[in-house]
């Protein structure tokens, strides 16, 4: 590569990280979080209450965040959300705009995993799988474009996993639902740029969460797929990821804010 092709690329780089940086505080204040509970979700929450944002939690259980609510009442709205419930997801996008007057970033964070070979894999476990992760994603996201759009103003972040673009045996439908939420993820992003809105997708490996710990982990019965996915099975049951991941949640959290 010639020293001025890696000039050129440089200063693109300078200049996109220019243009974040433009962005004011008011275009990024109210944030609408699914999936709260634990992991990437609550860090992300507690990140956003320390530097001064407002967010609206969704979660299925609101007393998992009774302790931050004391702490940040104002600025903190807990949302009893299932995002596989249509009617739930709009009125707590209703009462979320209510409360704050804006949405300015949805993060679809809510998702579930599930480990089982292909064979023995139910349909309706794997719908289930899609139903959360992908179908989660859209009904939010439907949910919140009209206010978004009407504000001409707005970011959809999406997670999504290595697992959109990588897939792995054993979690077949998971990496499914993460592989459609790339190709939904990049189609939006196309139809609402023009409207100021963005869409940002987040792709993190295995993060140090209690994840590993609450997949529908289903050891196969044929042996032949006990073999072939022997090292997976090691890894669930011993929830390696979580006990010995890099990745720390905190961190993350505060990547996706920066």
């Amino acid at each position: 590569m010639k020293i001025t092709d890696i000039v050129a690329k440089l200063s693109l780089k300078c200049k996109k990280q220019e243009q974040v940086q433009q962005i004011s505080f008011s275009e990024r204040e109210v944030w609408f979080v699914t999936g709260c509970s634990s992991g990437i979700g609550k860090e992300l929450c507690q990140e956003l209450l320390k530097r001064g944002f407002k967010v609206a939690a969704g979660l299925r259980n609101c007393s998992r965040l009774t302790d931050l609510k004391e702490k940040y009442p104002e600025n903190l709205l807990l949302l009893e959300l299932d995002v596989t419930n249509k009617k739930q997801v709009n009125a707590a996008v209703k009462k979320s705009f209510e409360y704050f007057g804006k949405i300015n970033v949805l993060v679809n964070n809510a998702g579930i995993s599930h480990f089982c070979a292909i064979e023995e894999c139910d349909e309706e476990e794997a719908k289930s799988i899609l139903d959360v992760n992908l179908w989660g994603t859209v009904r939010m996201t439907m949910a919140v474009l009209p206010l978004m759009r009407q504000q001409r103003q707005g970011l959809i972040i999406n997670m999504s996993s290595v697992c959109g673009f990588e897939a792995f045996a054993g979690v077949t439908y998971y990496c499914v639902s993460k592989f459609a939420m790339e190709g939904f993820s990049q189609a939006l992003r196309k139809e609402v740029k023009s409207l100021g809105i963005d869409v940002l997708v987040i792709n993190p490996s295995a993060v140090r969460t209690a994840i590993s710990a609450k997949v529908n982990f289903k050891i196969p019965k044929i042996k032949e797929y006990r073999d072939i996915l022997k090292e997976s099975i090691y890894v669930f049951e011993n929830e390696i990821e979580c006990k010995y991941s890099k990745i720390s949640p905190v961190k993350t959290a505060a990547a996706i804010i920066d």
